[in-house]
């Protein structure tokens, strides 16, 4: 009897055990179940209870800790996995990685040393072993000032761009509906598209939030966005919620917009490298709209995310996707990429060496890759925590970014900034258009013009008329400044000096409507016995072309003008075919070519005694001699009354002297 009572019990045991282990292996399974769906909360809350400890259990704790932020908590779970003989060298890394945005740099850099030993070929061994010193990427070394933005919220607000005179973003703060939906991963609502712009009267306030545009808000992840310098097109990321990956994951799609002519966004068009299978998305198209950059985890890549580039034809398709290859991209993450004019390439990375988290990159692209390499921002730009989402402004001396980082709302914010001195492989140059009098001249277009005379932009300078452009060092650059009423100002500039701030001024002289005030001419000469125009000529033969051309009424004759030395007939033949040569010149490059014409005078029209035919020989110095010889322009007719005509000759503008 006794014996059957201990069997009954032991049975019982039995029984409890395997009911207990089909709990936990259901709780198990309930617990991959939600870690696949990114429901991490719930996710750690199955696993806890499971009492599994296996290797792969660990793992999945470990990141769905580190994927509700809880960085403590999978410092202690990496630090137990990498105990375990079967972990690998990826495990280092991740607990290295943990270890950083922990700020525990000195147990980082020894585990991430070891991964590097282990793993002598991966980027991101290499990549920490070249800067392995976190007090670097830590010291401030007065680049940037920031700002945490006032309409940041305890929910997600990242993904600044500029459109129009608001900036663009992604949150998850609640929308006015009835129905809220929430994503699994951090149980926030979705992302969606919201506008704010500074206020007018001080530049410093902000207008209320509002949505973007409901039509382009759907019920899942919408954002971040990138446009045209133009802004009449738009490309967005958003979920793939039309057809999952085989393995039941939703991955990201991007999708183009054109702005219509009745001010609304189109139906979007999916971007052709779109799949199920990976996610493509955070674009960003170069300033002439003919590239496009992009993150993807597509296969054939380096890591997990890499950043490729593609050619955006005319007809609106496409070339191949091109990856940016090893410079950028690593077995980790690389994402937000961000083009700007000065063809300097932004992106975050959690692979290259940082601070830990995602850290912010930049690299001024060549012709034969980065000019430069690429660079850490270092702080206060990059911190321990995910620093992403780097946007510069068109001037190149301010933006915004966003960061995860202590001190904010609670999750990502968004932060200003503003650039104190250049990045690497850059210089700034600028300067102020004045009139010749000193006086600013504001609202001036000033073209930047590359050593062969290529267009590279134009700005307008501002209320003072201070301009500002971001240029390459080590170039030689011509500036032009416009504006109606004045006539172009023109200036050279190099950028092979140690200065990070080259100032060229631009002087725009004032329509006097004096004729004589307003060309400057330097004397013109000629080879002995020729008569071809010489460059140093041209340059003088330039000015008057640029008067004739703003008054287009103006009729000159141009008249030159020998000493008395040679004979009277080859002197008036030699004159004539200098003044024709010059008109010839100048014909060529103003509207209506007939309202200038050349003239021989010899030496008919002495300025002074210095008579050489006749019975009249006077023994004149060189400079005597010279001021006979001479080009003048002569205002036949201004075909306006507000165009005076005032010199040392009534009718003429200054002289120019030339050399026989």
């Amino acid at each position: 009897m006794v014996k059957r009572i201990y069997l009954s019990i032991a049975f019982l045991g039995i029984i409890l055990v395997s009911i207990a282990q089909d709990t936990d292996h259901i709780k198990l399974k309930k617990a991959n179940d939600y870690f696949h769906n990114f429901s991490f909360s719930n996710a750690i809350e199955k696993y806890e209870e499971s009492g599994d400890r296996s290797l792969n259990t660990l793992r999945n704790l470990a990141i769905s800790y580190s994927k509700i932020e809880d960085y403590k908590k999978a410092e202690e779970l990496y630090a137990e996995i990498v105990n375990i003989d079967s972990s690998s060298v990826e495990d280092m890394f991740l607990y290295a990685s943990i270890l950083e945005i922990n700020q525990e740099y000195g147990d980082a850099k020894n585990w991430m040393e070891l991964f590097s030993m282990q793993s002598s070929k991966d980027k991101r061994g290499i990549s920490f072993l070249e800067h392995s010193d976190y007090s670097y990427f830590l010291e401030d070394k007065g680049q940037f000032t920031i700002e945490h933005l006032p309409f940041n919220t305890k929910h997600q607000e990242f993904g600044a761009i500029y459109f129009q005179e608001s900036i663009l973003f992604t949150s998850t703060r609640k929308k006015m509906q009835s129905i809220q939906r929430e994503w699994n991963w951090n149980e926030l609502p979705y992302l969606s598209l919201y506008e704010v712009a500074k206020k007018e009267e001080d530049g410093k306030k902000w207008t209320d939030v509002s949505n973007f545009s409901r039509k382009l808000d759907k019920k899942f992840h919408d954002g971040p966005v990138a446009f045209n310098t133009q802004q009449t097109q738009m490309y967005i990321t958003r979920n793939n919620y039309g057809e999952k990956s085989a393995d039941g994951s939703v991955k990201l799609k991007l999708f183009r917009s054109e702005l219509n002519a009745d001010g609304n966004w189109s139906d979007l068009e999916p971007f052709p490298y779109n799949s199920p299978e990976y996610s493509v998305g955070h674009a960003s198209l170069t300033e002439d709209g003919k590239c496009l950059y992009f993150a993807s985890d597509m296969p054939g890549g380096f890591g997990a995310v890499d950043i490729y580039k593609v050619e955006v034809n005319e007809d609106g398709t496409y070339g191949e996707p091109i990856n940016l290859g090893e410079q950028v991209n690593t077995e980790a993450n690389e994402m937000f990429p961000f083009i700007h004019r000065s063809n300097i390439l932004f992106f975050a990375s959690d692979g290259l060496s940082g601070l830990g988290g995602l850290d912010l990159f930049y690299g001024h692209i060549g012709e034969n890759g980065f000019k430069c390499g690429v660079e850490n921002l270092g702080f206060p730009i990059n911190t321990n925590k995910d620093d992403f989402a780097f946007i510069l402004d068109s001037l190149g001396t301010s933006g915004y970014f966003s960061s995860n980082r202590d001190g904010g709302n609670g999750d990502d914010d968004i932060y200003a900034f503003e650039l104190v001195y250049p990045f690497l492989c850059q210089k700034i140059l600028k300067g102020t258009t004045l009139s010749q009098f000193g006086d600013t001249i504001p609202d001036a277009l000033v073209s930047l013009f590359s050593e062969d005379g290529i267009l590279i932009e134009s700005v307008q300078s501002d209320s003072i008329g201070a301009y500002l452009f971001m240029v390459e060092a080590d170039k030689f650059y011509s500036l032009t400044g416009q504006k109606p009423s004045y006539f172009n100002g023109k200036n050279k500039a190099d950028t092979y000096t140690e200065e990070d701030v080259i100032i060229v001024d631009l002087i725009l002289r004032k329509d006097i409507k004096v004729l004589a005030e307003i060309v400057q001419i330097n004397p013109i000469f000629f080879d002995f016995d020729k008569f071809y125009i010489r460059p140093d000529a041209a340059v003088e033969l330039d000015k008057i072309v640029e008067v004739m051309n703003k008054y287009d009424s103006l009729v000159v004759e141009l008249g030159s003008h020998t000493d008395c030395r040679g004979t009277m007939a080859y002197n008036e033949w030699l004159s004539d075919k200098r003044a024709k040569a010059s008109a010839k010149y100048i014909k060529e490059r103003i509207t209506n070519p007939e309202r200038i014409y050349g003239k021989g005078y010899g030496e008919y029209k002495l300025l002074n005694g210095c008579e050489c035919e006749g019975n009249v020989k006077v023994d004149c110095s060189e400079e005597a001699h010279q001021l006979n010889r001479r080009t003048e322009f002569r205002v036949i007719k201004t075909g306006t009354e507000q165009v005076k005509v005032e010199s040392n000759s009534p009718d003429s503008f200054e002289p120019i002297e030339k050399e026989k």
